[in-house]
């Protein structure tokens, strides 16, 4: 029910990324400066002036914020959802932040990563997978963008950004 095809920067979404890295200018080494323009450019020059599928995310999906009763599964701890978002990243956060937090290299996640986008391919809705690697980045880009504005010192030194560093420059590389 939360299904809405929109113009990429008409979203919440585009808009989120925007105020962030714009909050963050000035603030970021050259590297995750770079990285971050990289990436928004890659997103946008994919996205961009496109009607886009955009979905309900709870962004904080894992094993520990779900619980199986009855044969369901319960996800629990929404203070990260959020509308607007692409189909993608529930399960990209799903797959890879528990690889991310135990500091898996980042050719395993991006193997990881592959698998899942391909797993993902499967639906019979193809409108879901649209553009699964810049998907697949754009996550990328919101979830460090996040870590990064919480809080800039610690943020540094996460795991999951120095995982998801060599990720995003890899996919910006591709």
């Amino acid at each position: 029910y939360s299904s809405q095809t929109i113009l990429f920067e008409d979203s919440k979404l585009w808009q989120t990324l925007r105020s962030r890295i714009k909050g963050l200018e000035g603030l970021l080494n050259d590297a995750w400066s770079v990285r971050l323009k990289k990436g928004m450019e890659r997103i946008e020059r994919t996205f961009s002036g496109r009607s886009v599928l955009m979905v309900a995310a709870h962004n904080d999906f894992t094993s520990w914020n779900t619980r199986v009763e009855r044969g369901k599964v319960r996800a629990f701890d929404w203070e990260f959802a959020a509308n607007e978002q692409l189909p993608l990243f529930d399960p990209l956060h799903f797959a890879l932040m528990q690889m991310a937090l135990r500091n898996e290299p980042p050719v395993k996640l991006i193997r990881t990563m592959h698998e899942t986008l391909q797993l993902c391919l499967q639906t019979p809705d193809k409108e879901l997978c649209y553009a699964p690697e810049t998907q697949a980045l754009a996550y990328l880009v919101n979830l460090c963008t996040l870590y990064l504005c919480a809080n800039l010192e610690i943020s540094r030194s996460s795991p999951t950004l120095v995982c998801y560093a060599e990720v995003i420059d890899r996919l910006c590389a591709a």
